[in-house]
């Protein structure tokens, strides 16, 4: 099962994972200790809306999943046919 994530404002190199997550309701952002406190409570008060939550993050992120790989596939059969490969 995946885990809910809770992360602060400040995820500029991480923006677009963060945005999917949140989209998804497996991600919260806080601002301060107090809300990171309130936010840390609800996932132990309510253990089933954590796993919800992560089960959705772990979802979003599935169709993500391999897309080094197919970013690679793609730039070898372009380079293979700028060198007159057949791809």
């Amino acid at each position: 099962a995946g885990v809910p994530v809770i992360h602060g404002p400040f995820v500029a190199s991480v923006r677009e994972a963060a945005n999917l997550l949140g989209e998804a309701g497996a991600a919260r952002e806080v601002q301060d200790a107090a809300a990171l406190a309130y936010a840390l409570g609800e996932v132990l008060r309510d253990p089933a809306a954590a796993v919800a939550r992560g089960d959705a993050g772990r979802r979003a992120l599935a169709a993500h999943r391999g897309s080094a790989a197919r970013a690679r596939r793609l730039v070898e059969r372009v380079l293979g046919a700028g060198r007159g490969a057949v791809p």
